[in-house]
């Protein structure tokens, strides 16, 4: 589904930034994570980071040990 332009201007707006994902093998997903916001959140050297499922959709956030 095509989201309208009045909605994807919407979200430029605000915090969310946009990325694409596709696939890489046949169970994986990859997904590019702008560079400014890599650095924000220290994520330029390979980390490890948690997925969680929630009802507005998925929450990917650095795992801190």
């Amino acid at each position: 589904m095509v989201k309208p332009i009045e909605t994807i201007s919407k979200q430029k707006k605000s915090n969310n930034e946009i990325a694409k994902t596709w696939l890489s093998g046949q169970n994986s997903v990859t997904m590019i994570i702008e560079r400014k916001i890599a650095e924000e959140y220290d994520l330029i050297d390979p980390q490890h980071v948690i997925l969680e499922r929630k009802p507005e959709g998925i929450l990917i956030r650095k795992l801190e040990v």
